[in-house]
């Protein structure tokens, strides 16, 4: 994993100067890391190109805070379109946040959220 992660409030309140500090900085981290991976092997790519699938079934297992906090921190920085940032988030852990949540939702998916652990 990246050493330099984006932070929104680090830079929404960043002077000019320290825009150039910051963009330096991660433009680095970008090239250390494509020095440490050369390319991908094929068992990569199909792991995350060519065999990856949305899953629709769920393990009756707890998710922890730390592996929620672990994956927004993962996704909040993927690459969108000019950068932005379209995706929305909401953790749910009980049946009534799950009834609230299931209202804005396409009927399809009502099951699948609210059998969801």
């Amino acid at each position: 994993m990246s050493s330099f992660v984006w932070n929104a409030a680090v830079l929404t309140n960043a002077l000019p100067n320290d825009l150039d500090r910051l963009r330096s900085e991660a433009q680095q981290d970008v090239r250390d890391l494509r020095a440490r991976i050369g390319e991908l092997d094929q068992d990569a790519i199909d792991l995350i190109l060519t065999r990856a699938r949305s899953h629709y079934a769920w393990k009756d297992v707890p998710v922890t805070d730390e592996q929620i906090h672990r994956m927004y921190d993962i996704v909040k920085v993927g690459s969108t379109s000019m950068n932005g940032c379209p995706a929305r988030f909401v953790w749910v852990r009980s049946d009534e946040g799950k009834e609230r949540i299931a209202k804005s939702l396409k009927p399809a998916n009502v099951p699948k959220v609210m059998g969801a652990p």
